[in-house]
């Protein structure tokens, strides 16, 4: 299952960063993501004497004369990387938790693209059947039984469980850093996918 947005950043009139948002996946076009005006898929690039411009279709650093002219203090910029860095764990976070679950049976591998932990009513509303069937991601079709269904959920759940706790401790780090510097090295696949 793949994320119905993706992260996109804001610019002015002027073409000045000013934010992040999210562009939509079209329902009606497969890939096609919807950008809010004045919005790129593009990542801005910052720097501490200077502001990010979208100018000919990429991002420019554009010198700050003077500071009593800039468009963003320092603390803003500051705050818009950590925002962006922050999207990218959500976005990141989001990944991880809809990758397919590989699936041992009867001595075949197999891929199941769902996320498991929705399918726990299955087990909580008295289901008294041994088996349920279920289509992997060969389009084949594997009758799991409930034992084997427990320990599948109990496993994809402890697997969501340990991403959202790192994709948090990664937003607690980013949050306590104070330079643009330090945001922009901040590596979230090192902490995401900590064990």
């Amino acid at each position: 299952m793949t994320a119905n947005y993706k992260i996109v950043y804001s610019f002015d009139k002027d073409g000045i960063f000013c934010g992040i948002a999210k562009a939509y996946r079209s329902p009606l076009e497969k890939d096609v993501f919807h950008l809010p005006i004045n919005s790129t898929e593009e990542k801005p690039v910052f720097q501490e004497d200077s502001v990010a411009k979208f100018y000919n279709n990429k991002w420019i650093l554009e010198k700050i004369k003077q500071k009593v002219v800039t468009t963003l203090s320092d603390a803003e910029l500051l705050e818009n990387a950590k925002e962006i860095k922050k999207a990218e764990i959500d976005k990141r976070r989001d990944q991880l938790l809809n990758k397919p679950v590989l699936f041992k049976k009867d001595g075949k591998t197999h891929s199941l693209s769902i996320n498991l932990s929705n399918r726990i009513s299955w087990l909580g509303n008295g289901n008294k059947y041994l088996a349920t069937p279920w289509v992997t991601d060969g389009n084949e079709i594997i009758e799991i039984t409930r034992p084997e269904f427990k320990l599948l959920t109990r496993n994809s759940c402890e697997d969501e469980t340990r991403e959202v706790i790192q994709a948090r401790k990664s937003k607690d780090i980013l949050l306590k850093l104070e330079t643009l510097k330090e945001v922009e090295d901040h590596d979230i696949e090192k902490i995401i996918l900590e064990k």
